[in-house]
């Protein structure tokens, strides 16, 4: 539960809270008390009235891989990828590298190498390196 310090009012009109930095997802609804003066009684609004309510969804970061060297590489020379994860909230968890081939460019079939990385903020994870050999 979030509860303001009174802003102070000055005739009628719209008045805004202070910022709320939220660390859950789900719904929010607001509640606005007027305190009343000499002039006017005390009121508040009912929860839950008419756009009153703020949703908090989960963010959807990008990931972004690249292949390292990105061109020809020589059977027997190793290989790995890089992954730039951008645009979370604090995020942890693992990046799965997965590697395909020889010549499955869609992914369809099994991976030929996997690892998973440890995530600890955004920023760029390595696969390490995997040396692909002729079958």
């Amino acid at each position: 539960m979030f509860v303001s310090a009174p802003v102070p009012v000055n005739g009628n009109g719209d008045y805004t809270s202070p910022p709320v930095a939220v660390t859950a997802t789900g719904s929010y609804s607001w509640k606005a008390e007027y305190s009343g003066d000499q002039n006017n009684l005390g009121v508040q609004n009912p929860c839950q009235d008419a756009d009153e309510t703020s949703v908090i969804v989960q963010v959807t970061p990008t990931v972004v891989a690249q292949a390292a060297p990105p061109g020809p590489v020589n059977v027997g020379q190793p290989i790995s990828g890089t992954a730039t994860l951008s645009g979370a909230s604090s995020p942890t968890g693992s990046i799965t590298f997965k590697a395909f081939g020889p010549n499955d460019s869609t992914c369809a079939g099994a991976p030929i190498f996997s690892r998973h990385v440890q995530v600890t903020g955004i920023g760029n994870y390595s696969s390490g390196f995997f040396t692909p050999s002729a079958l």
